[in-house]
């Protein structure tokens, strides 16, 4: 088995363990756009989401729902607005590739 295989195999394997693999394509783009956000010290809220008009009002806010049902969303509702960040569990899911990614790089 080439390592890319064995990767790819342990990516999907973390990816079921955590529950990343039942997410829909839709729910999966709203995590990057949150992750993003995130990356570059920046707030993103629900409303910002829609303005990007990925998807209609109702859609997003029915994929944030799932999101913070899976553990992997939660949302801030203080000061009036609706803070999207992600939990520690999707955290932990993110550290968890990271780790095998690097132990790819090493050879493992």
């Amino acid at each position: 088995m080439s390592n890319l295989t064995k990767l790819f195999t342990l990516f999907t394997t973390i990816e079921r363990e955590y529950g990343v693999a039942l997410l829909e394509k839709g729910e999966r783009e709203i995590l990057n756009l949150i992750v993003s956000a995130e990356e570059q010290k920046k707030e993103i809220t629900a409303e910002e989401l829609v303005d990007l008009s990925i998807a209609s009002r109702a859609t997003i806010y029915r994929r944030l729902s799932s999101l913070k049902e899976s553990g992997f969303v939660s949302i801030n509702d203080g000061s009036g607005r609706s803070i999207l960040e992600t939990t520690l569990k999707f955290k932990s899911f993110a550290k968890s590739l990271n780790l095998a990614a690097g132990m790819n790089d090493e050879g493992g």
